[in-house]
């Protein structure tokens, strides 16, 4: 019985030793790869800087935004139609897995700070935010606990945009974006 106690853990600890000799002859590198961020790239990886038109934060993260999208519906009345801002990582030729997205009533757009859930941007019907990343899903349903928006649209569309936004979402985590400058407008 001894000896049939000491085969078996012979033959799991030569295993063991087989498997750890093979993983460290097969690496190159002493170092991990890093983590991937909510973006996508790993820390290391850096975008070319003429690319990145700014950065959005979820949850202390800096995101870079090298996509910005601007539409606004045609249909209705000011106070009916929306604008809508569209912020993500990826290149404007690839499938957003990032994403972060705002929408307010047209009348919002005024250039002066609005309070969520206060008396300016109480319903939901009045604004829409939504988050996501390959973890993480905020759909427009979820109501943020509080923050603020200040959004200033251009009269001609093709002009200098501002957006601020600086919110707690339904489960308290910070989303925050502040971006000035021009938008691809997309016609809906």
């Amino acid at each position: 019985m001894i000896y049939r106690f000491l085969r078996n853990t012979l033959t799991v600890a030569a295993i063991f030793i087989a498997v750890a000799m093979t993983a460290v002859s097969c690496s190159d590198d002493d170092e991990p790869a890093p983590p991937a961020t909510p973006g996508g790239e790993a820390p290391g990886q850096e975008l070319p800087t003429d690319s990145i038109l700014g950065a959005f934060t979820f949850d202390g993260d800096s995101i870079p935004i090298v996509t910005a999208n601007f539409s606004e519906t045609s249909a209705g009345s000011d106070s009916e139609g929306y604008y809508t801002f569209e912020f993500s990582p990826q290149s404007p030729d690839s499938v957003p897995t990032t994403r972060l997205v705002i929408s307010i009533r047209k009348y919002w757009g005024d250039g002066k700070e609005h309070a969520v859930g206060g008396l300016d941007l109480f319903h939901n019907d009045d604004y829409m935010i939504v988050y996501e990343d390959p973890a993480h899903y905020y759909s427009q349903y979820r109501k943020p606990q509080g923050g603020s928006f200040r959004i200033t649209v251009p009269t001609d569309r093709n002009g200098w945009f501002s957006v601020q936004a600086d919110v707690q979402l339904a489960d308290g985590k910070p989303l925050a974006v502040e971006y000035e400058g021009t938008f691809n407008v997309v016609t809906e």
